[in-house]
């Protein structure tokens, strides 16, 4: 079945989204010019054993013909909700750990994080307007043609510039990119680097996790979605995704899991400086990308 109206398209365009991303692999790695790069080095035993599942949500309900989809509210359709169920089995089945999923607050995310929640024993589901996908402003599902036709220059702007054009009242790459990439690191320093890995002044030599609070509040929203096609939606303000600051799997963080949209997953892999190789770029709705934390990151 054509995916007409996911927040992807898959042609040699979406490649466009991916241009300065630096070479690397899903082990974690790293550039100097990284914030916290300088900061200090963590020796393995100071570093918990996290992971990032990054999810791409299941295929929502197909419309008659392609259209941009960004933050139109389009629930999943039986195939997503099976391909929902898969990402669950699989991330069962490598171990998973998350205290708790983070997800886009719209339908089909939040569909597909809790299936996988149930998954994973009923495991919190944190709904965060800041994953959600672009804001496309007034093209927000709109068919493509109909956009092509009442603004064949608007579009073509956009087609040779992916990353800079903004749509009527909405987002572009960048704008995604930084409410996104803050989130993100609200939530690994809230969630994952405030648990202070100590060593414990026992014979045994153990280590010591300690958490802390968190919380905060989210001041916009967006997604992306890359391609001359189907794109993506926005949105502004409303609060975030909050933490509990409970303790974890085995007195520690556990796994962070994000699930979210085509264009908010680009942004994070680039941010981590993870290179996903030729065809997992597209994000296939249901798909799992899975990152070592950089140590970087813990910095």
């Amino acid at each position: 079945m054509s995916n007409k109206n996911a927040d992807m398209i898959q042609d040699k365009n979406s490649d466009l989204l991916h241009r300065g991303n630096t070479r690397g692999n899903t082990s974690g790695a790293t550039r100097d010019s990284r914030p916290g790069k300088h900061r200090g080095k963590h020796s393995a035993q100071h570093v918990p054993d996290t992971r990032i599942f990054l999810i791409r949500h299941g295929q929502p309900v197909q419309h008659s013909g392609k259209i941009f989809l960004g933050q139109s509210d389009i629930p999943l359709s039986e195939q997503g909700k099976g391909e929902a169920e898969t990402a669950g089995d699989r991330l069962l089945s490598l171990g998973a750990r998350p205290k708790r999923i983070y997800t886009s607050d719209l339908s089909r995310a939040m569909e597909t994080a809790d299936i996988i929640a149930e998954k994973l024993g009923g495991v919190p589901v944190i709904p965060d307007i800041l994953f959600r996908e672009m804001a496309m402003g007034t093209w927000d599902g709109e068919l493509v043609e109909d956009i092509r036709k009442k603004f064949p220059e608007e579009f073509e702007k956009r087609g040779d510039d992916l990353r800079n054009y903004r749509t009527p009242g909405g987002e572009n790459f960048y704008d995604l990119s930084s409410r996104v990439t803050r989130e993100f690191h609200r939530i690994f320093a809230e969630d994952f680097r405030g648990f202070k890995a100590q060593r414990n002044d026992t014979d045994s030599g153990g280590l010591a996790l300690q958490g802390n609070g968190s919380g905060g509040l989210g001041d916009s929203s967006g997604g992306f979605n890359g391609g001359h096609g189907d794109v993506s939606g926005g949105f502004d303000g409303g609060p975030g995704g909050l933490c509990d600051g409970s303790g974890g799997f085995d007195g520690g963080p556990g796994d962070l899991v994000i699930v979210a949209h085509f264009g908010v997953l680009v942004t994070l892999t680039e941010e981590l400086l993870v290179d996903v190789p030729g065809a997992d770029r597209n994000f296939a709705t249901g798909s799992v990308t899975i990152i070592d934390v950089p140590e970087w990151l813990w910095a």
